[in-house]
């Protein structure tokens, strides 16, 4: 029994929640009104580099230094360690929500939210030096403020004050934390539209002149050796700002957030992701080496559909208040487990007014209905890992299949003998890191094979270097010897 099916039996019951499925479907937007191929939109981070988006699609791209990787991967750890202090902060959410602009009127353009402040956005960058005024952002980091601009777009609330928070890369960690209020939202719309326009035209006519100058030029960008021409041209005109926004230091926000960090009792830990945990090699590859695994895209978009979803799921509104939200943070049992802060506060007709429940939301590959009357191991699993760090025994899974005809399934869960599959969990993550501490991916299980069916895995010869250590059955690669 692999670790993923154990964690799945954990799961004693369910059942088909057809109130909620009829909520849900009556508010959700249908996909195909913003399904789209993937050479037809661009995500957020595309958008405010198009120079290097470009030879990204016109090349095929090539691959990131060793050294761009690990900066990268750093860069995602810090992300993590900073929320922990983030959580302090008074309305705080980590939600890791799917933005369409198809949805609000921007179609072309997607992008994935990590952190609000109530209605607020904020964009988290970690750099070597702090920014201490706003000329410097504006000089040396137009593609950040210009990220949370256009996340302020595609968010259907848009809201007009959001922070733009620069932490440093090494200890001990100081903020510059920057208060961005919109004026003018429809000139950073008109900047949206504008500029996939002129990026796809570019990418068509095979003429990048049109983009100006990579945000990374003489610093980190992979093509500078290569193939581009940023060399030749201007960099990108960034006149909206002064018409668009008003961008200024905020101390007191600052000044909370060292002090969120402080006071902190929580010591710097490395989390892990539902997934990860189910599949812990994928933890020590982005960890240890700097790499990630890009998946296969299925024959839908999947994003359209989990941006669909998700929207249908906020427009609930059974969301929770600050108070709810705080206790929850405050009871949580596995704080090495990062989960999007994901729970509905639903109606109930028993002894309480309402179940306060986790949730996941998936896109199911699902073909068959029959496959779709049930919650596969998979989904049971990551459901079970949330409510285990939370110490709660029945949470729900949200499933739409786009193969089904957009079919909607929603599953309470109920999971059994909670504390001895926190024991499970909490002995499966000292062994990730007791694994990454002495650098030996083979202590820990293999991912399953649908994860590396094209063997396109940075970790494939690795993991198959030992008989029947690896995902693929059957496949091995001696070491080579040493001559």
């Amino acid at each position: 029994m692999t670790f993923t099916t154990k964690i799945a039996s954990y799961a004693n019951h369910f059942e088909i929640d057809q109130g909620l499925i009829g909520l849900l479907q009556k508010r959700m937007t249908d996909p195909d009104k913003v399904v789209m191929a993937p050479k037809d939109y661009f995500t957020v981070t595309q958008l405010v580099n198009p120079a290097q988006t470009f030879w990204d699609r016109t090349t095929g791209g090539v691959q990131k230094s060793p050294e761009l990787r690990r900066k990268l991967a750093k860069g995602n750890r810090l992300q993590d360690v900073a929320s922990i202090w983030f959580q302090k902060l008074p309305d705080f959410l980590v939600e890791g929500s799917k933005l369409d602009g198809a949805l609000v009127g921007l179609r072309g353009v997607r992008g994935e939210l990590d952190y609000k402040i109530g209605e607020s956005i904020i964009e988290l960058k970690t750099k070597d030096k702090l920014p201490l005024t706003t000329e410097e952002i504006l000089m040396d980091f137009p593609h950040d403020l210009e990220q949370l601009l256009i996340y302020s777009a595609l968010d259907p609330l848009n809201p007009d004050i959001n922070y733009l928070v620069f932490m440093t890369n090494k200890m001990p960690y100081k903020f510059a934390t920057f208060k961005v209020i919109i004026k003018d939202l429809n000139q950073i719309k008109n900047m949206i539209q504008e500029r996939i326009k002129i990026l796809k035209l570019a990418i068509e006519e095979k003429n990048p002149h049109l983009l100006g100058r990579c945000r990374y030029f003489g610093q980190t960008c992979q093509y500078e050796k290569e193939t581009c021409t940023c060399n030749q041209m201007s960099p990108l005109d960034t006149s909206m700002f002064s018409k668009a926004i008003e961008l200024k230091f905020d101390k007191e926000f600052n000044e909370k957030l060292e002090a969120a960090k402080a006071k902190s009792n929580q010591k710097e830990i490395d989390w892990f992701s539902k997934w990860e945990v189910l599949n812990p090699r994928l933890h020590y590859m982005d960890r240890i080496l700097g790499e990630t695994l890009e998946y296969d895209a299925p024959d839908y978009d999947k994003d359209a559909y989990a941006a669909c979803l998700w929207s249908a799921i906020k427009k609930l509104n059974m969301d929770l208040n600050l108070i709810e939200r705080k206790q929850i943070y405050t009871e949580k049992k596995e704080h090495r487990i990062k989960v999007g802060f994901h729970w509905l506060k639903v109606p109930h007709s028993g002894k309480n007014e309402y179940q306060t429940l986790p949730f996941i939301y998936k896109v199911s590959s699902a073909s068959t209905i029959s496959f779709a009357n049930s919650p596969n191991d998979y989904h049971l699993a990551q459901l079970g890992v949330m409510c285990a760090a939370y110490g709660v025994s029945r949470g729900l899974i949200i499933a739409v299949h786009p193969k089904l005809n957009k079919l909607v399934r929603v599953f309470q869960v109920d999971y059994k003998n909670l504390k001895e599959m926190q024991k499970l969990i909490g002995g499966r993550l000292d062994g990730c890191e007791q694994a990454e501490k002495v650098q030996i991916p083979l202590q820990l299980d293999s991912c399953p094979e649908f994860i590396n069916k094209n063997k396109n895995c940075p970790m494939t010869r690795t993991c198959h270097s030992e008989k029947g250590k690896g995902c693929i059955q059957g496949l091995y690669y001696p070491p080579k010897s040493i001559s």
